[in-house]
């Protein structure tokens, strides 16, 4: 299982998990609009990030029925942030898991950084 307070490494990234501290220095990253025609939505200023990202931080659905993993993705080599990676699951065992990951901002595959670690 993923413990979603804790960050991971794959071969080229690794990943910490998201807080507001994140917002400045990834909303570069997201000001991009082709990747929004993609994901939706339109960038955002790093003040309206931080608070998007304090909410995400919170690692929990305001219903409590979703738990929330989020990480940035940073490149080892460079130590830049490229992108987030979004993971929720169900709060209570036996509840049906219909998402396995998303990202935003850099496509993860095997080129980038490898799968995420099994969820299972």
């Amino acid at each position: 299982m993923i413990d979603l307070d804790q960050g991971w490494r794959t071969e080229r990234l690794d990943l910490e998990p998201l807080t507001a501290d994140h917002a400045a220095e990834l909303a570069p990253v997201l000001d991009d609009a082709a990747l929004h025609e993609f994901i939706g939505g339109a960038p955002l200023p790093a003040p309206a990030l931080a608070q998007h990202y304090a909410h995400l931080a919170a690692r929990r659905s305001l219903d409590g029925e979703q738990l929330w993993g989020n990480w940035v993705m940073r490149v080892r080599e460079t130590g830049l942030a490229v992108g987030t990676m979004h993971r929720p699951r169900p709060a209570r065992a036996g509840s049906t898991d219909r998402h396995r990951y998303d990202e935003v901002g850099l496509p993860c595959n095997s080129t980038i950084g490898g799968p995420a670690p099994d969820s299972t």
